[in-house]
């Protein structure tokens, strides 16, 4: 009876850490398996205690079924962990930026606007941003004269800060109001075009197609873009979803975490299902020199902090 106690939740774990995964890259046919993609960190774990477990109880046809979802599940988390854009370069630091979903009922601004004193990022983008969290960040603005929001920033809504001058600015919102896409132009010596937005969770019709809306308006505005591009935001998706799949192949954007990792940034509080939904990512002409973590600011989101330089190439 302990026997198969213990195999048959094995056996279930050896199964799922091959099925699911799968059914997570078909996530493109439908929002539903979509939500399967999210959690390849805990498939990959799943599959390396049911194989140690397999091994222990010496049934090695199981140990052979836990090994393959091992090796499936390594294919999709190892490459993160290879091939740095920034490795041995002496190009000079452009641009620091810190992204921060600041969640909108955390009562720690103080967290928040010490990390910013502290790291000094020349851009930041605060997300689920309200007007209590407007008014204790006026304390920053004398640093960052320049300023962006989107419409619903004082309800719930982005804001993005910038040291450096930002000539333009664009919203577009979708069908249903808000919540909005910020594209804003920089001038740091030479134009750099940085987007933003905060889909909702798909987790209903209504908010899938909104979901949906936000990214083409992204696509869009990335595709159109001149010169070097940036994008941040709480995509609310991980770099194994459907949707950000499709946006770094149509965009030709790359992940800042390249090489430094998967760096799951949500949800703070349950550490066995967090995974990587808060993103940066560049274009070719930048080079990631840094990409790391911040410390937890009282959020269920993780910020994350960004040096980027301009590639040698372009100089």
């Amino acid at each position: 009876m302990i026997f198969w106690l213990v195999m048959l939740p094995l056996g279930i774990a050896c199964v799922a850490c091959i099925v699911l995964p799968l059914v997570g890259r078909s996530g493109s046919l439908g929002r539903v398996l979509d939500l399967f993609s999210h959690f390849e960190l805990q498939y990959l774990l799943a599959a390396i205690a049911a194989t140690i477990g397999f091994a222990l109880m010496q049934r090695w046809g199981w140990m052979g079924v836990g090994l393959a979802g091992v090796v499936l599940n390594t294919l999709f988390v190892a490459p993160w962990y290879f091939g740095r854009s920034g490795e041995a370069t002496d190009a000079p630091r452009v641009l620091r930026l810190m992204l921060v979903n600041v969640w909108v009922n955390n009562a720690h601004h103080d967290r928040v606007i010490d990390l910013i004193r502290d790291e000094r990022p020349d851009v930041v983008i605060l997300q689920e941003i309200n007007r209590r969290w407007l008014a204790s960040l006026s304390t920053i603005e004398d640093d960052y004269p320049f300023q962006a929001r989107s419409p619903n920033a004082r309800h719930y809504g982005d804001v993005i800060y910038s040291r450096v001058p930002m000539v333009e600015q664009y919203l577009t919102t979708t069908s249903y109001g808000n919540p909005s896409v910020m594209s804003v132009e920089l001038d740091v010596g030479e134009p750099i075009t940085l987007v933003s937005m905060h889909p909702p969770p798909p987790m209903s019709q209504r908010l899938h197609s909104m979901y949906r809306q936000m990214y083409d308006a992204a696509v869009r505005h990335l595709q159109n873009a001149d010169g070097p591009r940036l994008f941040a935001g709480d995509m609310n998706c991980s770099m194994w979803g459907a949707s950000y799949r499709r946006l770094v192949r149509e965009t030709d954007m790359h992940d800042a975490r390249q090489g430094f990792g998967v760096l799951p940034s949500w949800p703070t509080h349950s550490p066995l299902m967090r995974t990587a939904i808060d993103h940066v990512l560049h274009d070719a002409q930048f080079q990631v020199l840094n990409c790391r973590l911040g410390p937890n600011v009282g959020s269920d989101h993780r910020p994350v902090i960004v040096d980027f330089a301009l590639s040698p190439a372009r100089h």
